[in-house]
């Protein structure tokens, strides 16, 4: 037996179908627009990444050396750097947590950097290069 609807149910349907391609296209829509400002982001963050690293070759920039501690695990790889506390990530290869270390440390870095502005706010204090040379 087929079924049979009734004008009031087709135009109710109908209503709710538009909105939700409405609302699937506005989701959509913020989707992207989220999408693109991590995009952004991301290059922003390689793009001061290759300018360290060629202001590390010109000798500008003094470096640190960290050790940086992998571990396999079967959805791919932890790591975490020793000397950091909070500097951790995972990636699905070792490559990617390389990568996403290299990341988790600029981040903390500037999370302390703006901490401790924050603490010292207003505050007479002196600020000076500090340099570590170890053996």
């Amino acid at each position: 037996m087929a079924r049979v609807c009734s004008p009031f149910k087709s135009m109710f349907l109908t209503r709710k179908l538009r909105t939700r391609t409405r609302d699937a296209s506005n989701h959509n829509i913020q989707r992207t627009a989220l999408l693109a400002a991590a995009d952004a982001e991301r290059y922003t963050r390689l793009a001061r990444r290759q300018v360290l690293d060629v202001e590390c070759r010109q000798g500008k920039v003094k470096t640190m050396q960290f050790t940086a501690v992998f571990e396999k695990v079967p959805e791919g790889y932890i790591a975490f750097v020793e000397e950091l506390p909070g500097a951790n990530t995972q990636g699905a290869t070792l490559e990617e947590a390389r990568n996403n270390l290299q990341e988790a440390v600029e981040l903390v870095l500037e999370a302390n950097r703006v901490l401790a502005e924050e603490t010292l706010n207003g505050r007479a204090v002196i600020r000076e290069p500090f340099v570590i040379v170890s053996k």
